[in-house]
């Protein structure tokens, strides 16, 4: 888990508890948007350390496209936010403006929330430009002492925008996603471990990579792991990855002095 400094991890637990009937009241008057908005803005001052005056600003537009909140540190925009009313179930249609603006302001990162349901996104400025859910929570459910929730808080939180907690943690995501660990496995090193292994306990018995490989792809992996273009696009990434460390190895190798 992210190291989380104890005074941001205070403010980030006595938030949770503070907001949280906060939300279930407002979820039983079922408010509207500008008052679900007003909730939010507390939220991300209250538990994510923004300060409400000089780092978030409301129904900001460029170029036609509009965002009802934005997150922006040092004059750049680090963070959209969608707001929809409390008691609204979010779709993926309500990113709309969101996704304009983002993409017109070279933002990764939009959120989401109708105050109890917050889901985060990163922009993948593909083409066309795309979304991916990185993380959801829902505040009325979750316990202060959750570990993988308070990380998922830190990193969006201002002090983890501002360091590089947030790209640590996305690069942690990609590296467990499901393309990069099949990639992982269909690699020749992990093949060669796998056939040793099966070697040991059949020394008799020949088997090849490429007959192990056939039978993770074709009876273990599933088929949106090897079709889906993330597949060739984690494939890739683990290859370069792979061979950078394998350079890197062989310059640090030193020989012998001769005696």
């Amino acid at each position: 888990m992210t190291k989380i400094p104890k005074s941001v991890l205070g403010r980030i637990t006595s938030g949770i508890r503070s907001f949280q009937p906060i939300i279930r009241s407002a979820i039983s008057r079922d408010i509207n948007e500008a008052d679900t908005a007003l909730i939010v803005t507390d939220m991300l001052s209250s538990i994510f350390g923004y300060d409400k005056f000089s780092d978030i600003t409301s129904e900001h537009g460029i170029q036609g496209a509009y965002c009802d909140l934005a997150i922006r540190l040092n004059g750049k925009t680090k963070v959209v936010i969608e707001i929809k009313a409390v008691g609204i179930n979010l779709k993926d249609i309500h990113l709309r403006q969101g996704m304009s603006y983002a993409t017109q302001e070279g933002c990764d990162w939009l959120i989401l929330t109708n105050g109890s349901i917050w889901r985060f996104y990163k922009v993948l400025f593909s083409k066309p430009v795309d979304k991916e859910l990185i993380a959801e929570i829902d505040f009325t459910q979750i316990k202060a002492k959750n570990t993988s929730i308070l990380e998922i808080i830190f990193v969006f939180s201002k002090e983890g925008t501002v360091g590089d907690s947030l790209e640590k943690f996305i690069e942690k995501y990609e590296i467990l996603s499901r393309f990069f660990v099949g990639a992982a496995i269909l690699s020749t090193p992990t093949l060669n471990v796998i056939r040793k292994q099966l070697r040991a306990i059949s020394p008799g018995v020949k088997v090849t990579p490429e007959q192990i490989k056939k039978v993770i792809i074709e009876e273990i992996l599933k088929r949106e792991v090897l079709e889906d273009e993330k597949s060739a696009v984690a494939q890739k990434k683990f290859l370069k990855a792979t061979a950078a460390s394998s350079r890197k190895t062989k310059k640090n190798i030193t020989k012998e002095p001769i005696a």
